[in-house]
């Protein structure tokens, strides 16, 4: 029988045998029980599609035999779709339930991956499956990024969102290496087999572990009253000045993680290789140290704390201008780290913050949305912008840190959490 209730010790403790047992030695022993369920599903789906996506690319030069500009078409298409559907996802989940829109996307993208090899014709059909089957898991993300705030007290979000981003951190690096080893039988069939059918069993975990109820909501249901929005998102000024600052901080990390990559081994002739190494630096960073920083800086403003990542992970970039190798590479991705540490949970529970309850969704969905725009538009941007060299390149990215920095600083100068109505009943 499948258990969808989760409230009660017993059964939220659950997820908790044995995996937990390892992870608490990086997240800690103090996180809510609650927040289990969310945290291994982030983990499993994580690992699942960023395994088979991490290879959407190689797959389209190599099976597909697609060309580079169709490539980058399909990626740029992937981001913008993404944007779309994890806003529609959000609002969908304000009004259906975290947990259907979840089991529903998911399901849908299993579906499109599995049958993603039989998919006839040339090669802009096969990419624009590639592409509904990327964009179609996006609201399910949506859903759980705000499932972290519903199963969290509003006390606790900024500190349960930096131990989904731990966890998100650990699929990360599980799922390509998982997905190289399928691919040493040279088959992309087998790769979208096995993707499909971990996707699904991705379901039956959400199916299996997610509450119905929010324990941070005095067990209430986590789908909420079909209403229609009070002030509108896009009318919500503090709101869209984080939109903005969030889009701006995501342009950063693309760019770090996109570009950056592109000039080290073109310019400054770092091996592939290495930068691989250098890169892994990041992930594992995170998952040592996140909850740590987040326990530390505890006491700060988030204003303070949203300003001082994002000068750290795009001033940082100066550091190439003085030194244009491996060395000053290594130093940038020190700097960054620590910035994005700080700025990934702050800014998420700003979000959640500035939402009202039953908009929650809505807003949460926004703001990945401008993460997922951002993918696409900073290697078009930046790629631009380096053919004139790597000077103004990286004052360009230095120039966007200090704009997001105060961005954010008044965005989240003007953030209250959001009251809600005492008449209005919620149950």
């Amino acid at each position: 029988m499948i258990n969808s209730e989760l409230s009660s010790p017993p059964s939220a403790e659950r997820p908790r045998r044995p995996l937990a047992r390892v992870l608490a030695l990086v997240l800690g022993d103090d996180v809510a029980p609650s927040l289990w369920p969310i945290l291994m599903i982030t983990l499993v789906s994580t690992a699942t599609f960023t395994g088979v996506w991490s290879y959407a690319g190689v797959w389209a030069k190599t099976s597909v035999h697609a060309s580079a500009a169709a490539v980058g078409v399909m990626f740029l298409s992937y981001a913008g779709g993404c944007g779309i559907t994890g806003y529609v996802g959000g609002r969908l989940s304000d009004r259906f339930g975290r947990r259907r829109v979840m089991v529903g996307g998911w399901t849908l993208a299993s579906a499109l991956i599995l049958t993603l090899p039989l998919v006839p014709g040339a090669a802009p059909v096969k990419l624009g499956w590639a592409v509904l089957a990327m964009a179609a898991g996006s609201p399910a993300t949506s859903a759980s990024n705000t499932a972290v705030a519903d199963l969290a007290p509003a006390e606790e979000q900024e500190r349960a969102y930096a131990s989904s981003r731990v966890m998100f951190n650990i699929g990360s690096m599980l799922g390509p290496p998982m997905a190289g080893l399928v691919l040493l039988t040279h088959s992309w069939t087998l790769l979208f087999i096995c993707a499909g059918v971990l996707g699904l069993a991705t379901v039956a975990i959400v199916l299996t572990w997610m509450p119905r109820t929010s324990p941070a909501r005095n067990g209430k249901a986590d789908r909420r009253p079909a209403q229609g929005s009070r002030t509108g998102i896009w009318r919500d000024h503090p709101f869209v000045l984080l939109l903005a600052s969030t889009l701006l901080g995501y342009f950063i990390y693309v760019t770090y993680s996109s570009v950056l990559p592109v000039v080290a081994v073109s310019d400054y002739h770092l091996a592939p290789s290495a930068w691989g190494f250098i890169y892994a630096i990041n992930p594992i960073i995170v998952v040592l140290f996140q909850m740590r920083i987040t326990r530390v800086t505890r006491t700060i403003s988030s204003s303070v704390k949203l300003t001082l990542a994002s000068l750290l992970m795009g001033v940082s970039f100066l550091i190439l201008l003085l030194l244009p190798n491996i060395v000053g590479v290594v130093l940038l991705t020190g700097a960054f780290v620590i910035g994005e540490m700080l700025w990934a949970p702050v800014s998420q529970s700003l979000a959640v913050r500035m939402a009202p309850e039953d908009e929650r969704g809505s807003y949460m969905g926004a703001f990945r949305g401008s993460g997922q725009i951002a993918m696409g538009l900073a290697p078009f941007v930046m790629l631009w912008v380096h053919e004139s060299g790597n000077t103004p390149t990286w004052i360009t990215i230095g120039a966007i840190s200090v704009l997001a920095a105060g961005v954010g600083w008044v965005a989240a100068q003007k953030t209250r959490p959001r009251k809600e109505p005492a008449q209005e009943n919620r149950t």
